[in-house]
């Protein structure tokens, strides 16, 4: 519990760093992921033991390095868009978009796959959409 709700303070307070490093230093996005990438990985590996034990080790030796290569390479570029989106617009852009993002999943998990919603999250991402809208139409 205490890790779900200490993630979206974590990740602002990453998105408030990058948008600070590339708007006030005026860094070149590829140059900021280069900085703080190896920073976030070598957190993530002092914490897996604590958090996640030792089994995502052991389980690197049965997927292989074309399955672990692919997903990095993919993560990569995930956090080369999301740098270049922070770059042009703002870290609230960017999380305006995963919020987007989500509903799109969601409904698409509905369409295709006939998921069940709750009226709770029906709510939650009315509010979330609400926001949004709200958000674009204040010249946001």
């Amino acid at each position: 519990m205490a890790y779900s709700s200490s993630r979206p303070q974590f990740e602002a307070s990453r998105l408030v760093l990058i948008q600070l490093i590339l708007h006030n230093l005026k860094m070149d996005p590829l140059v900021s992921l280069h900085y703080y990438a190896p920073v976030c990985a070598a957190i993530n590996m002092c914490l897996i033991p604590f958090t996640e034990g030792l089994a995502p080790f052991y389980a690197l030796a049965e997927l292989g390095p074309g399955v672990l290569l692919t997903n990095a390479l993919v993560a990569f570029l995930l956090n080369v868009a999301a740098v270049f989106l922070v770059g042009v617009g703002s870290g609230l852009v960017l999380t305006l978009a995963g919020v987007f993002k989500d509903i799109l999943l969601i409904t698409g998990s509905v369409a295709l796959f006939g998921s069940t919603v709750t009226p709770l999250q029906v709510f939650g991402y009315s509010i979330a959409l609400g926001g949004l809208v709200l958000f674009k139409t204040s010249g946001g």
